[in-house]
Protein backbone atom coordinates (compact mmCIF):
# COMPACT_ATOMS: atom_id res chain seq x y z
CA UNK A 1 0.00 0.00 0.00
CA UNK A 2 1.03 3.56 -0.63
CA UNK A 3 1.97 5.31 2.58
CA UNK A 4 -0.24 8.35 1.89
CA UNK A 5 -3.30 6.22 1.24
CA UNK A 6 -2.85 4.09 4.32
CA UNK A 7 -2.41 7.19 6.51
CA UNK A 8 -5.35 8.93 4.90
CA UNK A 9 -7.56 5.88 5.16
CA UNK A 10 -7.23 5.98 8.96
CA UNK A 11 -8.78 9.43 9.03
CA UNK A 12 -11.49 8.98 6.38
CA UNK A 13 -14.71 7.41 7.48
CA UNK A 14 -15.75 5.23 4.55
CA UNK A 15 -18.91 3.91 6.17
CA UNK A 16 -21.76 5.92 4.59
CA UNK A 17 -24.29 5.06 7.30
CA UNK A 18 -22.60 7.15 9.97
CA UNK A 19 -23.12 10.85 10.46
CA UNK A 20 -20.62 13.02 8.57
CA UNK A 21 -20.19 15.36 11.51
CA UNK A 22 -19.09 12.77 14.06
CA UNK A 23 -15.53 13.25 15.20
CA UNK A 24 -13.08 10.43 14.79
CA UNK A 25 -11.15 9.80 18.00
CA UNK A 26 -7.76 9.68 16.19
CA UNK A 27 -8.14 13.13 14.58
CA UNK A 28 -6.44 15.94 16.40
CA UNK A 29 -7.87 19.37 15.75
CA UNK A 30 -5.53 22.32 15.37
CA UNK A 31 -3.13 23.95 12.95
CA UNK A 32 -0.10 22.81 10.99
CA UNK A 33 2.82 22.55 13.36
CA UNK A 34 5.54 22.03 10.77
CA UNK A 35 6.97 24.85 8.70
CA UNK A 36 7.83 24.67 5.03
CA UNK A 37 11.44 23.84 4.28
CA UNK A 38 13.10 27.25 3.98
CA UNK A 39 15.94 25.95 1.82
CA UNK A 40 13.52 24.39 -0.70
CA UNK A 41 11.45 27.57 -0.94
CA UNK A 42 14.54 29.73 -1.49
CA UNK A 43 15.97 27.36 -4.12
CA UNK A 44 12.63 27.30 -5.95
CA UNK A 45 12.40 31.11 -5.90
CA UNK A 46 15.96 31.50 -7.18
CA UNK A 47 15.23 28.95 -9.91
CA UNK A 48 12.12 30.82 -11.04
CA UNK A 49 13.96 34.15 -11.07
CA UNK A 50 16.76 32.53 -13.07
CA UNK A 51 14.29 31.17 -15.63
CA UNK A 52 12.67 34.61 -15.99
CA UNK A 53 16.07 36.25 -16.47
CA UNK A 54 17.02 33.61 -19.04
CA UNK A 55 13.77 34.22 -20.93
CA UNK A 56 14.42 37.97 -20.98
CA UNK A 57 17.97 37.47 -22.22
CA UNK A 58 16.81 35.17 -25.00
CA UNK A 59 14.08 37.66 -25.99
CA UNK A 60 16.46 40.62 -26.10
CA UNK A 61 19.08 38.60 -27.98
CA UNK A 62 16.54 37.47 -30.56
CA UNK A 63 15.24 41.03 -30.96
CA UNK A 64 18.78 42.38 -31.47
CA UNK A 65 19.56 39.61 -33.98
CA UNK A 66 16.39 40.21 -36.02
CA UNK A 67 16.79 43.99 -35.90
CA UNK A 68 20.31 43.67 -37.29
CA UNK A 69 19.22 41.54 -40.26
CA UNK A 70 17.36 44.39 -42.02
CA UNK A 71 19.23 46.67 -44.40
CA UNK A 72 18.11 49.82 -42.62
CA UNK A 73 16.87 49.13 -39.11
CA UNK A 74 13.62 50.94 -38.40
CA UNK A 75 12.64 51.56 -42.03
CA UNK A 76 9.76 49.92 -43.84
CA UNK A 77 10.58 46.97 -46.06
CA UNK A 78 10.37 47.39 -49.82
CA UNK A 79 7.53 44.88 -49.99
CA UNK A 80 5.02 47.55 -48.97
CA UNK A 81 3.23 49.11 -51.92
CA UNK A 82 2.31 52.76 -52.06
CA UNK A 83 -1.47 53.19 -51.96
CA UNK A 84 -3.13 54.40 -55.16
CA UNK A 85 -5.36 57.30 -54.24
CA UNK A 86 -7.35 57.43 -57.49
CA UNK A 87 -8.21 53.71 -57.69
CA UNK A 88 -11.61 52.48 -56.46
CA UNK A 89 -11.64 49.72 -53.87
CA UNK A 90 -12.80 46.27 -54.94
CA UNK A 91 -16.49 45.42 -54.80
CA UNK A 92 -18.59 45.43 -52.65
CA UNK A 93 -18.24 49.11 -51.91
CA UNK A 94 -19.78 50.86 -48.92
CA UNK A 95 -22.78 53.09 -49.45
CA UNK A 96 -22.11 56.80 -49.30
CA UNK A 97 -25.63 57.61 -48.03
CA UNK A 98 -27.43 54.44 -46.88
CA UNK A 99 -30.54 56.30 -45.71
CA UNK A 100 -31.13 57.88 -49.13
CA UNK A 101 -30.46 54.54 -50.84
CA UNK A 102 -33.03 52.84 -48.60
CA UNK A 103 -35.63 55.52 -49.31
CA UNK A 104 -35.06 55.13 -53.07
CA UNK A 105 -35.38 51.34 -52.80
CA UNK A 106 -38.65 51.60 -50.86
CA UNK A 107 -40.03 54.14 -53.35
CA UNK A 108 -39.28 51.84 -56.29
CA UNK A 109 -40.85 48.87 -54.48
CA UNK A 110 -43.95 50.92 -53.60
CA UNK A 111 -44.34 52.00 -57.23
CA UNK A 112 -44.20 48.34 -58.31
CA UNK A 113 -46.78 47.33 -55.68
CA UNK A 114 -49.22 50.11 -56.51
CA UNK A 115 -49.18 50.17 -60.34
CA UNK A 116 -50.20 48.10 -63.34
CA UNK A 117 -47.58 46.73 -65.70
CA UNK A 118 -45.80 43.73 -67.12
CA UNK A 119 -43.82 41.62 -64.65
CA UNK A 120 -40.89 41.62 -67.09
CA UNK A 121 -40.32 42.97 -70.59
CA UNK A 122 -40.50 39.64 -72.44
CA UNK A 123 -43.24 38.06 -70.32
CA UNK A 124 -46.96 37.78 -70.92
CA UNK A 125 -47.64 37.93 -67.18
CA UNK A 126 -48.89 41.22 -65.81
CA UNK A 127 -48.98 42.73 -62.38
CA UNK A 128 -51.80 44.60 -60.71
CA UNK A 129 -51.77 46.80 -57.62
CA UNK A 130 -51.72 44.82 -54.40
CA UNK A 131 -54.92 46.45 -53.08
CA UNK A 132 -56.80 45.38 -56.22
CA UNK A 133 -55.35 41.87 -55.95
CA UNK A 134 -56.63 41.56 -52.38
CA UNK A 135 -60.12 42.74 -53.44
CA UNK A 136 -60.23 40.13 -56.20
CA UNK A 137 -59.03 37.44 -53.83
CA UNK A 138 -61.76 38.26 -51.32
CA UNK A 139 -64.43 38.31 -54.06
CA UNK A 140 -63.38 35.04 -55.78
CA UNK A 141 -61.86 33.19 -52.77
CA UNK A 142 -58.94 30.84 -52.67
CA UNK A 143 -59.01 27.66 -54.74
CA UNK A 144 -59.79 24.57 -52.68
CA UNK A 145 -59.31 20.90 -53.25
CA UNK A 146 -62.20 18.56 -52.70
CA UNK A 147 -61.57 15.83 -50.18
CA UNK A 148 -62.69 12.41 -51.36
CA UNK A 149 -63.55 9.77 -48.80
Amino acid sequence: MIHGLSTASRYININMKTDEHTQHPDIQRGHETRDAHFKSVVISGIGLLGLMALGLLISFGLMAFLKGTTAQPGSHPETFVEPQTNALPPAPRLQADPHANLLALRASEDSILTSYGRSSDDSTAVRIPIDRAMELLVKKGLPTQSVQR
